[in-house]
């Protein structure tokens, strides 16, 4: 493989540090196997948890990739990539250089190969491809590729028919080894475009795809190995189609039928993707059909419904949007979305593109408009309102959305975001004169709007910033207090009274001062009414450097519950709070109590016995 592109330093800028040294190290372990060169591509299987299909090749004068594992699907250059791309390499020169060598290097497998007489060799590949069908299907694909009467298509039919045959169903333990099969059959009719077959390989994707269309639906395949070979089958479809001169229009309506009437999102965005083959033509034949279509949806107001919204509704809806977006025009997009506002999310969508187009008083006027129309206010909407009202100064009502959000649903989440939105409420009050405020677009932090440096520096020096947050805080912390005292009391009024259900405590409180580092107030939440073993901990933790005291007796009551799971994983739970009790009484100066401790819990869990294997191990 010629590709000056393929280097050391190439490969460990892609790859990263980490990936790199495990790819190395997959190399080292001799993990790559049918490493091969085909017309300048070189293609390699790579053990790692299964066996998975990499392949390099130069694309506009620099390094192509693609790998059939999960971090190949997001264009990655994996450890799978790495390893090949080494094997490929050794012996490598130095980084810089383009490597000398243009064959694969020479092992003792393939020297032993080269000293065989030619039907001792055929008898063996025959002996192989009777007990191995994956070899069978790539040399039955090789023999039709290469026939000296040209390219054999049926058989390729035949191979992708075979290979996509579910018999029924594929469970979840076959799906693995059905979509093995499925890649080294797509790896086939690649190798037909290399050889210049760019029409051959357009039919033969199209008839894979079908074919998969309806075995996707006859297997579980919950560990998404078809989303791993879809995205391959359509560049290679893509590849092909650009290769092979397609009729735009013709294509364009092929495209357009896989799309709508896909239900696994074949050729989603298919205008955006192929709108280099397409061309203006083909794009504009697209366009017809899509809008063909849309014209027979109902427009959907607040309050309607679609039974198929996430059917063709999606699907024609998907597509006109990838058509707007090629215009660049948001009021295109806008239109679009505008088609369907049965839900206060389109309000949303339609308010970000506005904003994002620096509209900002058409994208505040969508916002408040899906706040007013639909009873139940989409927190979304209020968020984005919220930081819309901090751009303009009107702070205020700002900060009564989010108290409105913090009422309707009190917690963590919304006591932070009470704090973020109260902090953009702050005001700079001058001895001299007042500055006005701006906050940024993104809604962060306020600038000073001076015309001046001179101005700024006086500012700087005689203005002061006076939060708004002490006071919202303790109407929020108000507010926490009255509803966890009102939640405990009806607890305890009610009847009848069931063990399943959680005992009413301080949790929320607890869980917000933890969140302030305020370790007092948390304490005493805690101790007062109580709260959740899990903010028990948080809170030892928190404390065990400066209040040992505090903590010990906290993991030390949580070591019996932990063990009764009887699990090895709360066993490895229960000795991480042996460490932290054992850190704790050093600082007590109760070192020695500890032994004694852990003498007593051999005796009390000596049947549990991977625990006392963690227990001797702790002892060391």
């Amino acid at each position: 493989m010629s590709n000056p592109a393929l280097t050391l330093r190439k490969i460990r800028a892609l790859a990263g540090k980490v990936w790199f040294a495990r790819g190395e190290a997959y190399y080292q372990q001799g993990r790559v196997a049918e490493l091969n060169d085909h017309n300048g591509k070189l293609s390699a299987i790579v053990t790692g948890t299964e066996d998975y299909r990499v392949r390099l090749w130069t694309e506009d004068n620099d390094l192509a990739y693609s790998c059939s594992c999960p971090l190949g699907d997001d264009e990655q250059f994996c450890k799978h990539c790495v390893a090949a791309a080494l094997a490929w390499l050794a012996p490598a020169q130095n980084e810089g250089d383009t490597p000398q060598r243009t064959k694969p290097p020479k092992n003792d497998l393939r020297e032993f190969l080269e000293t065989q007489e030619k039907e001792g060799l055929i008898a063996m590949l025959l002996r192989e491809a009777e007990n191995n069908r994956g070899a069978r299907e790539r040399l039955q694909l090789e023999a039709a590729r290469t026939q000296a009467s040209g390219v054999d298509l049926s058989a390729f039919r035949r191979s992708i028919a075979n290979t996509t045959r579910t018999g029924g169903f594929v469970d979840y333990y076959a799906a693995p080894d059905y979509a093995r099969r499925v890649h080294q059959v797509i790896a086939g009719i690649s190798l037909l475009l290399d050889d210049g077959h760019a029409k051959a390989v357009v039919e033969l994707t199209e008839y894979a795809f079908a074919r998969l269309e309806k075995a996707i639906g006859e297997m579980d395949d919950s560990d998404g190995h078809m989303g791993v070979i879809l995205p391959d089958l359509q560049k290679l479809h893509h590849r092909a189609c650009k290769q092979a001169g397609e009729d735009p229009q013709i294509l364009a309506r092929r495209l357009f039928d896989w799309e709508v009437k896909s239900d696994w999102d074949f050729f989603r965005d298919a205008a955006e993707i192929y709108a280099d083959v397409l061309g203006p033509q083909g794009l504009a034949e697209y366009r017809r059909l899509a809008e063909a279509e849309w014209a027979l949806l109902p427009t959907l107001v607040p309050g309607d419904s679609d039974h198929e919204r996430f059917g063709s509704r999606f699907r024609i809806t998907s597509i006109m949007e990838s058509l707007a977006r090629q215009l660049g025009d948001p009021e295109a997009l806008v239109a679009v979305k505008r088609h369907d506002l049965s839900h206060a999310y389109s309000f949303l969508e339609i308010a970000e593109i506005y904003r994002q187009a620096g509209k900002h008083d058409q994208a505040l006027d969508w916002a408040e408009r899906g706040m007013r129309v639909f009873a139940q206010v989409d927190a979304r909407l209020s968020d984005f309102v919220a930081a819309e009202y901090h751009r303009r100064g009107r702070h205020a009502e700002a900060m009564d959305l989010i108290w409105a959000q913090f009422i309707e649903r009190p917690g963590l989440d919304t006591y932070q975001k009470l704090h973020t939105h109260a902090s953009m409420s702050g005001k700079l009050v001058n001895k001299k004169f007042r500055v006005g405020l701006l906050p940024d677009q993104a809604g962060g932090s306020p600038l000073l709007n001076s015309p001046t440096r001179d101005r700024q520096t006086e500012v700087s020096r005689t203005s002061l910033p006076t939060s708004e947050w002490s006071s919202w805080r303790e109407k929020a912390l108000t507010h926490l207090r009255a509803i966890t005292k009102a939640r405990i009391r009806s607890e305890q009024a009610a009847q009848p009274k069931y063990s399943w259900q959680p005992e009413p405590d301080h949790s929320q409180l607890v869980e917000v001062f933890l969140w302030e580092k305020n370790y007092e107030e948390a304490w005493q939440e805690a101790t007062a009414g109580g709260c959740s073993q899990y903010l028990w901990l948080q809170l030892a933790d928190a404390v065990a450097k400066d209040r040992p005291d505090r903590s010990l007796p906290i993991y030390q009551e949580l070591i019996a519950p932990t063990l009764a799971l009887t699990n090895n994983a709360a066993y490895d739970e229960a000795i991480k709070l042996l460490g932290k009790m054992r850190r704790a009484m050093i600082r007590l100066d109760r070192a020695a109590e500890f032994d004694d401790y852990l003498a007593a819990l051999r005796v009390e869990y000596k049947r549990k016995r991977n625990f006392i294997k963690l227990l001797d191990r702790l002892s060391k």
